[in-house]
Parts: structure tokens; sequence; C-alpha cells
């Protein structure tokens, strides 16, 4: 039991409530962000916040509720949808079960009842486990590591120039080698010796 006469475990629960209610014979689902506060001097509960449902979005005026649970009523007027419009909730909470039952009442003159009203996550703990954001996935990044340039020996590559054999090329300029033509391989030119080996 606390100063304010009634037991702790009972106390109603802030936080976001499902809710399920008839309008003109049909069925609507809406949300409410209920704030319970404790007005001692005056043995009740002040009710605070919004809900969203079918007509919009609405922010709750004023709103209070007996420590029992058994008194509980909320004006709430949309700011966006059917703007304006105000409606009146009234009933009684259920604070061991966090559940509400009831009807409503809206400024045009219609009225319903609600089918469903439940906690569905108190706000203690949605501060307890917020919800992440989506982060996108990250491509891993691979580390580039630099290959050293392989060092070269320069007394090997003179090694491999003196294998290579370069045959020398003759200048434009220079005149062809004359011939003897005595039909000897040893007194025939250089271009003959060739052009005879390819005939053979």
């Amino acid at each position: 039991m606390n100063k304010s006469g009634i037991q702790d475990e009972h106390k109603p629960s802030s936080g976001v409530y499902t809710t399920q209610y008839m309008d003109r014979g049909k069925s609507f689902i809406g949300e409410a962000s209920l704030t319970f506060e404790d007005e001692r001097n005056q043995g009740r509960y002040s009710i605070s916040g919004k809900s969203k449902d079918a007509d919009g979005e609405t922010t709750i005026e004023e709103g209070y509720v007996s420590y029992d649970g058994s008194n509980a009523w909320w004006k709430e007027t949309n700011i966006s949808g059917d703007v304006g419009l105000s409606v009146i909730n009234h009933g009684t909470f259920n604070f061991e079960t966090n559940t509400f039952s009831g009807e409503w009442t809206s400024s045009t003159g219609y009225s319903g009842t609600f089918t469903s009203f439940s906690l569905m996550k108190s706000f203690e703990l949605l501060q307890q486990n917020p919800v992440e954001s989506t982060k996108p996935e990250q491509t891993p990044v691979i580390p580039i590591v630099p290959v050293p340039a392989e060092i070269v020996d320069d007394s090997k590559i003179q090694d491999v120039e003196a294998e290579i054999y370069v045959a020398p090329v003759a200048s434009s300029s220079s005149s062809p080698p004359t011939s003897t033509n005595t039909g000897t391989a040893a007194n025939s030119s250089l271009f003959d010796q060739m052009f005879s080996g390819i005939k053979k």
C-alpha cells in the first residue's frame, strides 16, 4: 500500500495501447499513447497523451481516472484528418491487466464501444529497449598491401644481352658487295649463299 492508498502493483501503466472500436456498424483499429500522473491532492490520476485512428491523429486535452480505475474519462481533439473533431471516452480501467472497457462519443453525435483496449508496451520498457534504426549493410574494406618492386641485378641483364645475337643491319647508303660470279661458295656474296641454302 502506497501513500495514494492503492497497491503498487495495480498502478496504471503509461505506454502505448492498441485499440479496436465500433463506429456505425464497422470495426476499426487504433493506437493510443497514454501517460498517467498521480494527483495525490485530488485522489486520482491525470491522463494525457495522443492517439491515432481512422479519423486521424488526436491530442488529449484533459482526462482523469480514479485510483481504483472504476471511473475514467478523457477528451481528445483531432489535429489531422477530421481536424476539430472532439471525442470523449469514458469507462473503467483494470490496472492489473492494463486494459480499458468503455464507450466513446463524438462532437458530431455519433457514439460506439471499444471492443478491445490493451497495453502493447509500456514507456518504461520502450526506454530500456529502444528500437534501433536500420543501418545499411556496409561493404567490408579490404586493406591493400603494397607489393615491393623486384630489384633486378644489372649484371644479370648484361649476361642475358651478351647471349642474344643481334644481326647487323646493312646501311641503305652502302652498295651491295660485288660478286665475282665464279660459281663457288667462297667467292659468292652472303645473300647468294643464304639464297642457295634455301633452294637446297
